[in-house]
């Protein structure tokens, strides 16, 4: 979406791990938690780390917690994310496995679009429809899911692309 002059925020939500925080701004330490936690800060702006990429911002999460439901449930985070909305043309929110933490479930309650990423190899497929049970109560959810860590072998759709000898698009099954 950045790539495509649109800006674009990623949050980091995961307030246990903190993964993308750690991946794209490891010396930062403050973040979602310190905004959310502290009644005197009021402006989310001063923690936006600007242009990661170009029309790229990061949200880090901050100092990690054990509490992270109860900060995100709460009325800042919505007003937070409402603001967020106004500002930017696209808000992602990263976050904890979805069966794994209650955090998921108030973020997805936040989300127009829920979008699962699943390794082919690691995850259990009893999961992926307990997953899509709890993504059902939402109802007007749109719920995308990106299975990774495929092996090739078992393509359905292997080849996409142009003919050497003809200018037909082709797609073999």
């Amino acid at each position: 979406m950045a790539a495509l002059n649109k800006k674009v925020l990623l949050v980091d939500v995961d307030l246990r791990k903190k993964a993308i925080s750690k991946e794209l701004t490891p010396h930062s330490t403050l973040g979602l938690t310190n905004f959310l936690t502290d009644s005197k800060i009021t402006d989310y702006k001063r923690f936006i780390v600007s242009e990661i990429q170009p029309n790229l911002d990061l949200f880090p999460s901050g100092p990690t917690t054990t509490h992270s439901a109860e900060i995100l449930n709460t009325p800042k985070f919505t007003q937070f994310l409402t603001s967020v909305k106004e500002t930017y043309d696209y808000v992602f929110l990263d976050d904890a496995p979805f069966l794994a933490l209650p955090d998921s479930e108030i973020v997805a309650n936040h989300s127009d679009l829920i979008v699962v990423v699943a390794s082919c190899q690691k995850t259990k497929v009893y999961d992926l429809a307990n997953m899509l049970d709890h993504f059902l109560q939402y109802g007007d959810k749109t719920v995308c899911l990106i299975l990774n860590r495929t092996s090739s072998k078992n393509q359905l759709y292997y080849y996409y692309g142009e003919s050497e000898n003809s200018n037909t698009r082709l797609r073999a099954a």
